[in-house]
């Protein structure tokens, strides 16, 4: 692990080795601007808890030198690798590529940066493959700068975080931030020692931070990083207002930052889809966060199902909730669609129905290239959606058993609901026919089969026995 804290501090820093301890391996994701003193205090936390892993921008470039893979598993040339737009130096010609050399989607920049300090396909996912490898081991990574506004913008970072919330690896994301001012004078410190960095920062810094320069920069990426309201976070505001020495406040970040990946260690909180009004996805959110009590909730995907005794749809089978949210009250099954990345056999299957392999698809359009993406997430969340399914139904009425292979799932309807201020939902409604034997899961008590006519009586009269959703789903019932 590089350390890069100041020798001054480190010596008392190391005086707190190993005083903190996480209970259960959790993936630790940090987002930033450059400035606040993320990679120190990460660095710090790291050394003063047990079983910690830290990954940042040297072990990228580390990760960089090993990965040789082509469409055949060997890492191509740049020439191979952006085609004829290799030789090109024409702006206009310059391509931005996201191509699924992995599990992930990554946008790349073009030439120059190619076999640089940006190239973050290979590098990326030899990181994640490192940090789950410590996961298994006992240890909780900190994977540093993940969220830097470009990948909270393109959904890398929300794939990453699915990435391990699909192996049920509980993560804590820490945000970093600092005032402006401060921001500035610690870029500027920076270049001092590094004429690369000195170089590359000077168009942003101007003289001062009363620069046109830097109030442009700042208009452009402000402190806050909007994305971020979308993820369950800590603030970690490391300006130190009360003036208090480095370690001292290196410390004091540091507790921080244990008490809050401690307390989400003991946390199941799922990435969920994040939707408009007509279902059409922007993004990802925490469950935690688009359930927020006392707060207007965040809309998302949730799929439910009709289970009809038979085909002519007389009776429903309900479940009488035992855990979630209001338990006593009988609904459908469902719940809600955890999202899920781009996987390499997504976009495999897309290059087929195109009469692509990877090598050729790399010499594609930018236009091309954007809609053969926008078409791999639409399949991916179409896949999300009807695994969401099965698990449910799986989890809810089989307990975790596998479904019955006869059982078919037909949509029903498509809609936007919110039954409650906190709950903003778009809701898509299946239908299948099942006698059972049926054994209700963990968080269900009972299973019953009811008269639709019955149902909606007896809703009417008692509406406090059922869901607040039910009665919506029964209307939209034709």
């Amino acid at each position: 692990m590089p350390i890069m804290i100041p020798n001054e501090v480190l010596e008392n820093v190391l005086k707190r080795k190993n005083i903190y301890e996480i209970p259960k391996p959790t993936a630790i994701l940090t987002a930033s601007r450059p400035g606040t003193g993320k990679t120190v205090t990460t660095q710090a936390f790291c050394i003063q808890t047990r079983n910690t892993a830290f990954f940042c921008k040297e072990e990228s470039d580390l990760a960089q030198q090993r990965l040789k893979f082509t469409s055949q598993g060997q890492l191509p040339s740049m020439k191979d690798y952006l085609g004829f737009y290799a030789s090109s130096t024409k702006d206009e010609e310059k391509l931005e590529l996201s191509p699924f050399l992995g599990d992930f989607a990554f946008k790349v920049p073009f030439a120059s940066e190619f076999n640089g300090r940006h190239f973050t396909i290979g590098t990326l996912g030899n990181l994640i493959a490192q940090a789950e490898l410590n996961l298994r081991l006992g240890k909780s990574p900190v994977i540093d700068n993940l969220g830097v506004v470009r990948r909270l913008k393109d959904g890398c970072f929300a794939n990453i975080l699915s990435y391990f919330s699909e192996r049920s690896y509980p993560n804590a994301v820490l945000f970093f931030r600092a005032e402006p001012s401060q921001l500035w004078q610690r870029m500027y410190d920076r270049g001092k020692d590094d004429p690369y960095t000195r170089e590359r920062d000077k168009p942003i810094l101007g003289e001062s931070p009363e620069s046109i320069e830097w109030k442009t920069h700042l208009s452009k990426q402000p402190v806050g990083i909007e994305e971020m309201k979308f993820f369950s976070h800590l603030v970690v505001d490391t300006s130190n207002p009360n003036k208090k020495s480095l370690e001292d406040s290196i410390n004091e970040c540091v507790e921080k930052i244990v008490d809050y990946v401690i307390s989400r260690s003991r946390q199941r909180d799922e990435l969920l889809y994040r939707v408009d009004e007509t279902g059409k996805v922007l993004g990802a959110v925490h469950y935690s966060v688009a359930h927020q009590k006392g707060r207007e909730g965040i809309r998302h995907l949730a799929v439910n199902t009709f289970v009809y005794r038979t085909p002519e749809g007389k009776e429903i089978l309900l479940e009488l909730r035992k855990k979630v949210n209001r338990p006593g009250i009988w609904c459908v099954p469902g719940g809600q669609v955890t999202y899920q990345y781009p996987s390499l056999e997504d976009y495999r299957r897309l290059l087929a129905e195109l009469s692509l392999d990877i090598a050729s698809s790399l010499t594609m359009t930018k236009e091309q290239l954007a809609s053969l993406e926008a078409r791999s997430r639409q399949v991916s969340v179409e896949r999300a959606v009807y695994e969401s399914i099965e698990r449910e139904i799986s989890e809810e009425i089989f307990n975790k058993a596998p479904i019955p292979k006869d059982m078919k799932f037909k949509e029903v309807y498509r809609v936007a609901k919110q039954t409650r201020p906190e709950d903003a939902e778009f809701e898509i409604m299946y239908e299948t026919v099942c006698q059972g034997p049926f054994q209700p899961g963990e968080e269900v008590s009972e299973l019953r089969w009811f008269n639709i006519s019955e149902l909606r009586i007896d809703i009417s009269k008692n509406p406090e026995k059922y869901a607040n959703s039910l009665r919506i789903q029964l209307e939209n019932l034709k």
